[in-house]
C-alpha cells in the first residue's frame, strides 16, 4: 500500500501533462516551448520529447512520447483552495476543439524517486466524443490493457492481464461501485509458493460491492479509501490440489471482508475439503471432509492491513467427517471450537474448549502381527484440546464409554480423568494420564463358554505415560470371593515390570465355587477345593519385543484348604512357598506344607513338610523334589523317609520307614467287627517308584515290645474245618491270642496284589494252659480293590463315592 500511494501522484499527474501536451501540439504555432517546460514542470515532469505524425481535425497521432518524472517530496504551497474530487473528474468536460481521437503509439515515461516503478511503457489512445474512451495499452512493467469509459455520471474500467481480468463501475450519482475480477495464478508461481506440494494453475474470483461519495478528493489516495464503505468476497474458482508425502488433499473456500469508511472491521474464511492418507498408517481412514470457518472483528485500517497481526486471537471452527472408503472407521465426527494465538504472525498456540468426538465403529490400529484386532463402537467424548509450544494437549470433560470387540472377546471401557500432553516433535516422551474400567466381558464360547455370566470380572485401572515409560495400577474384581492387583511399569525399552497380588477369600463361598468350577473342569477336572482361601503375589518380568517373560520374588499362601483329588481326600492344607516361574519351568523354594490329614481308605495325618521342587511345566512327572524335613503323624506312630532329592521321571528307591503305628489305631479304620487288635509295630517298607507305579519288595514289619492281643470271630472258621482237632485248636487260639512276637513281610506287584506274610508268636491262656504257639500266615489282597472298599464304607465325601462306584460299575 505505501508504493501504491506514492505511484498515485504520478498517475494523476500523468493524466493532466497527456492532456497539456496534446493542446500544445495544437498551439505549437502560437505557444513557446518555454512555456510548456514551465507548465509540466511543475507537474513533476523534468524532461520530455515528443514525435508528432498526424494531426487533424479528427486526430490527433504521437508516434513516440518520452516523459522524465520526479516526485517531489517537499510539501505544496499551493493557495489553490479547491480540491479536485470524484465528481470533478467524472463531470470534467473536455474542450470541443480537442480531435475526435488521440493517439499515442510509443509512451514511455521514467519514473525517479519511487521505488516499486522505474519506467512505464506502452500506448494510449483518449476518444473524446460525448462518451470519452481511455485505451491504455501497457508493456512494462507488465503486459496489460486498461480500457476506462464514461456513461453519464457512470465510470467503467476494464483491465485486461495474462493474469488478472478485472471489471470495475461507479455511480457518481449514488456514489456505489462494484469490482469483479478473476485472477489465474500460473502454474508455476503456485508450484514455488507451496514447495512442490501443488502443480496446477490457481483461478481466484474477486467481488467488490461498496460505497464511495464523489464529493471525495482523488488528490489524496489516503482520504479516498478512508471514505470507502465496502463489502469483499475472495474465492477459489476451482479445488486447489495438493499432494504431500502423507497425504493428498482438496481445497476450496472464500474470505469475506467488511469495510466502513476504510477500516477493515470484519473477516470472515471458509474453507473445505477432503484429505487422504496416502502414506501407510496403521489404521486406514479412508477420505475425510473436513469444513474450517473464522470470522471476527478487525478494526484495522485499510491502508495498514499488517496491523491486522496485532490481533493475537483468532477465532477458529474446524468439522471433520471420517469413514468414508473406509473398512476401519464409520461414521467419525470431530467439531471444533476455539481459536489460534499468533504474535507479529508466528504461531503461538490453538486452544479448542468442548471438542466433541462422536464415531458409530472404529477399529483400533494394529502395531504388530501379534496384536489382536479391537473394534469400538458407539462412542462420544468431550475434550478440551490445546496445541503451542510444540506440544498438545487433550483433556477429557465426561467419562468416555465405549464397547470393545476382539475375535476372542468384547467388554465395555469407561474412560475417566483423561489428561494427555503430547510433545509432537518426540511422541514419545509425552504424558498420558487416565482411569480405565472394564466390565461385561464376554468371551468367545470357542474360548470359554458363559464366561461373563460365571465371573462377572470388573477391572478398575489408573494408567500413566510420562516420558517412554507407562505405570498401569489397579485392580480385577470377579465378583466377591476374587480379587487380583497390580502395579505395572514399562520402561523405554519396552520391558514390564509387574507386582501381582492375587487374593481367594473363601473358597467355600457358593460364588467362589461356581467361578472355580469351569476352571478346575478344564485344567484339573478330577481336583475340588470346598474351604480355605489363597493368597499370592510375585513379580512379573516380560520383553514386550520378544514375548520373552518371568515371574520372580512369588509368594503363595493356601490356608485351611479341604478338597479332593481323584478319590484323596485332604483336609486343613496351608502352603507358605516362594515361586518363581518361566514359560518352562516353575521353582518352589523355601516351601513348606502342613496337612490336618490325607486319607484314601485310610487316613493318615497330621502332616508336616519342608521342601522345594523344579517342576518342567511342559513335563510334570520330570519334576524334582527335594525333601528337606518332614513330620507324618499315621495310626498313632510316625512314618519317616529320606530327606533327599527325588527325581520322579526315574526308578526311585525310597525307604519308608514305619515306627509305633498302633495296630488298633489301625483296625478302628477297618470295618469290620470280625478281627480286633492292639499293640505297635514299627519297619521298614522299601518303596519303589517307576514314574507311572509303586511296587514293594521284602518289606517287613516287627511288634513293639511287650506285644499285643488279636481276637478273631472264630465262628465262621469252626465251620468250615469240621472235626478237624488240630484246626478247632487254632480256632480257639485265635478267639483271645496274646502275642510277644509280630514279624511279617510285605509284597507289593504291579498289579496291585498285595502279599502279607505274618508270624506270631504267643498264646491263649483259656487254651492248653497257655502253651507258646507259633502261627505263620499268608494273606493276599487286591490292594486298589480294598483302598475302594475302605472309601465306600469310610468315605464322609458323596464326590468320592460316586467316583468310586462309576469305576466299580
Amino acid at each position: 500500500m505505501y508504493r501504491w500511494r506514492h505511484l498515485w501522484r504520478p498517475l494523476v499527474a500523468f493524466g493532466s501533462a497527456l492532456l497539456t501536451l496534446s493542446m500544445f501540439i495544437l498551439l505549437a504555432l502560437w505557444l513557446a516551448p518555454t512555456f510548456a517546460d514551465k507548465w509540466l514542470a511543475n507537474s513533476g515532469v523534468t524532461d520530455w520529447h515528443i514525435k508528432v505524425g498526424q494531426i487533424s481535425a479528427e486526430q490527433l497521432v504521437i508516434d513516440e512520447l518520452q516523459l522524465t518524472y520526479q516526485q517531489d517530496t517537499t510539501p505544496s504551497n499551493t493557495s489553490d483552495t479547491h480540491e479536485l474530487t470524484i465528481s470533478d473528474v467524472v463531470n470534467y468536460k473536455l474542450p470541443s476543439w480537442l480531435p475526435t481521437q488521440i493517439v499515442i503509439n510509443q509512451l514511455e515515461v521514467t519514473v525517479k524517486n519511487i521505488d516499486s516503478v522505474e519506467q512505464i511503457v506502452g500506448g494510449l489512445r483518449i476518444d473524446t466524443r460525448e462518451e470519452p474512451v481511455i485505451t491504455v495499452s501497457l508493456k512494462r512493467p507488465a503486459n496489460a490493457t486498461l480500457e476506462v469509459s464514461r456513461h453519464a455520471q457512470r465510470i467503467s474500467a476494464t483491465l485486461s492481464h495474462a493474469i488478472i481480468n478485472a471489471q470495475f463501475n461507479y455511480d457518481a450519482a449514488k456514489g456505489d461501485f462494484d469490482l469483479n475480477a478473476r485472477a489465474l495464478l500460473t502454474t508455476e508461481h503456485v508450484n514455488r509458493w507451496s514447495q512442490g506440494h501443488v502443480s496446477q494453475s490457481l483461478p481466484v474470483r474477486v467481488s467488490v460491492n461498496g460505497r464511495l461519495p464523489a464529493t471525495t478528493p482523488v488528490s489524496d489516495p489516503l482520504a479516498l479509501l478512508r471514505q470507502v464503505n465496502a463489502d469483499t468476497k475472495i474465492q477459489l474458482d476451482e479445488q486447489l490440489a495438493i499432494k504431500h508425502p502423507k497425504l493428498a488433499a482438496t481445497v476450496l473456500g472464500s474470505a469475506t471482508f467488511a469495510v466502513d469508511s476504510g477500516i477493515l472491521n470484519h473477516y470472515r474464511l471458509d474453507l473445505s475439503g477432503l484429505l487422504t492418507p496416502t502414506k501407510d498408517i496403521p489404521m486406514e481412514l479412508g477420505d475425510i471432509d473436513w469444513q474450517l470457518q473464522s470470522s471476527d472483528r478487525l478494526a484495522v485500517d485499510i491502508l495498514m492491513p499488517s496491523k491486522a497481526l496485532q490481533k493475537t486471537r483468532w477465532p477458529l471452527v474446524v468439522n471433520v467427517n471420517a469413514g468414508k472408503n473406509s473398512d476401519d472407521i464409520d461414521n467419525l465426527s470431530v467439531k471444533l471450537n476455539g481459536s489460534i494465538r499468533q504474535q507479529a504472525g508466528q504461531f503461538l498456540a490453538a486452544e479448542f474448549p468442548n471438542t466433541d468426538i462422536r464415531y458409530d465403529r472404529v477399529q483400533l490400529p494394529q502395531f504388530s502381527e501379534k496384536q489382536p484386532k479391537i473394534t469400538t463402537t458407539e462412542g462420544y467424548f468431550n475434550a478440551d484440546i490445546g496445541f503451542g509450544g510444540g506440544k498438545a494437549e487433550l483433556k477429557l470433560n465426561n467419562a468416555f464409554s465405549s464397547h470393545l470387540t476382539t475375535k476372542m472377546l468384547s467388554f465395555d471401557a469407561d474412560i475417566g480423568n483423561f489428561n494427555a500432553i503430547i510433545d509432537t516433535s518426540k511422541p514419545l516422551s509425552s504424558s498420558i494420564d487416565f482411569s480405565l474400567n472394564i466390565s461385561d466381558i464376554n468371551v468367545s464360547k470357542m474360548l470359554f463358554a458363559d464366561f461373563n455370566n460365571i465371573y462377572d470380572p470388573v477391572l478398575s485401572q489408573r494408567v500413566s505415560y510420562n516420558d517412554r515409560h507407562a505405570t498401569i495400577d489397579g485392580d480385577i474384581v470377579f465378583g466377591d470371593g476374587i480379587s487380583v492387583s497390580h502395579n505395572t511399569q514399562i520402561d523405554e525399552n519396552l520391558q514390564l515390570s509387574s507386582t501381582i497380588s492375587a487374593n481367594v477369600a473363601s473358597l467355600a463361598a457358593s460364588s467362589t465355587q461356581r467361578r472355580l468350577k469351569p476352571v478346575l473342569s478344564q485344567f484339573a477336572p478330577l481336583l475340588t477345593l470346598s474351604n480355605g482361601n489363597i493368597q499370592t503375589q510375585a513379580v512379573m518380568h516380560a520383553d514386550l519385543k520378544t514375548s520373552d517373560w518371568g515371574v520372580t520374588d512369588g509368594k503363595l499362601t493356601i490356608k485351611d484348604v479341604d478338597g479332593i483329588y481323584d478319590t484323596l481326600a485332604i483336609a486343613d492344607l496351608d502352603i507358605d512357598t516362594s515361586f518363581s516361574l518361566t514359560p518352562a519351568n516353575l521353582s518352589l523354594t523355601q516351601a513348606s506344607l502342613e496337612l490336618g490329614s490325607i486319607q484314601q481308605g485310610f487316613s493318615i495325618g497330621p502332616v508336616a513338610a519342608n521342601f522345594t521342587a523344579q517342576i518342567p511345566l511342559d513335563n510334570i512327572a520330570g519334576s524334582q523334589v527335594t525333601l528337606q524335613q518332614h513330620r507324618i503323624k499315621a495310626f498313632g506312630g510316625n512314618i519317616t523317609l529320606p530327606n533327599q532329592s527325588y527325581q520322579l521321571s526315574q526308578d526311585l528307591p525310597i525307604p519308608i520307614v514305619f515306627e509305633r503305628l498302633n495296630l488298633g489305631e489301625l483296625m478302628r479304620q477297618y470295618p469290620t467287627d470280625k478281627i480286633a487288635i492292639d499293640g505297635e509295630v514299627s519297619g521298614t517298607i522299601p518303596l519303589r517308584w517307576n514314574s507311572e507305579q509303586l511296587t514293594v519288595e521284602r518289606g517287613y514289619v516287627n511288634a513293639v515290645a511287650p506285644g499285643g492281643k488279636l481276637q478273631v470271630d472264630s465262628s465262621a472258621l469252626r465251620s468250615a474245618v469240621g472235626g478237624n482237632p488240630s484246626l478247632q485248636t487254632l480256632a480257639s487260639v485265635l478267639e483271645n491270642f496274646y502275642y510277644q512276637e509280630l514279624a511279617s513281610v510285605i509284597d507289593y506287584d504291579e498289579n496291585g496284589d498285595l502279599t502279607l506274610g505274618l508270624e506270631l508268636t504267643g498264646y491263649n491262656p483259656a487254651v492248653e494252659n497257655g502253651r507258646t504257639v507259633k502261627l505263620n500266615i499268608t494273606l493276599q489282597e487286591d490292594l486298589p480293590a480294598l483302598i475302594q472298599g475302605l472309601q465306600l464304607s469310610n468315605s464322609v465325601s458323596d464326590v468320592i463315592r460316586q467316583r468310586i462306584q462309576q469305576r466299580v460299575n
